[in-house]
């Protein structure tokens, strides 16, 4: 709903007032990446991420987590590159790079990092692990 889309453009905002880059290494089971990035982005399974449908997923169960790394250059380039995702989508994207893994480590050369969880900021040491859990969580629905 239009809670998501509120809490994307405070994010945004703050990414550009503070130094909005950093260097952070990413280690997969397959390889570990280093990037120069203005943020990391984990979430359950793949985002769809083009039109009026972006931030929805076609599925929770899929058993992956989802790492999108955004590349940009200049603070201005932000915002021009979140237009871009939403009119072309972001696998047509260069500047925003996916990983479909099971698990994953994020490090940085801060101590600690402020984090977004489910909207809520906090502060996490790193690294940060993230591993997912198929079928740990039960749901009912009707």
């Amino acid at each position: 709903g239009t809670g998501k889309w509120v809490t994307a453009l405070w994010a945004t905002l703050v990414v550009l007032r503070r130094r909005p880059f950093m260097g952070v290494r990413i280690q997969t089971a397959d390889e570990t990446v280093v990037r120069l990035t203005p943020f990391v982005f984990v979430g359950n399974n793949e985002y769809r991420m083009v039109g009026l449908s972006a931030g929805s997923r076609d599925k929770l169960d899929g058993g992956r987590l989802a790492l999108y790394v955004m590349h940009a250059p200049r603070r201005r380039s932000l915002l021009a590159l979140a237009g871009q995702v939403l009119v072309r989508g972001v696998n047509r994207v260069q500047e925003l790079e996916l990983f479909l893994v099971p698990e994953a480590n994020v490090e940085t050369r801060r101590r600690q990092l402020q984090v977004s969880l489910d909207g809520e900021v906090t502060m996490l040491e790193s690294p940060l692990e993230y591993r997912i859990l198929p079928l740990a969580l039960s749901v009912m629905a009707p």
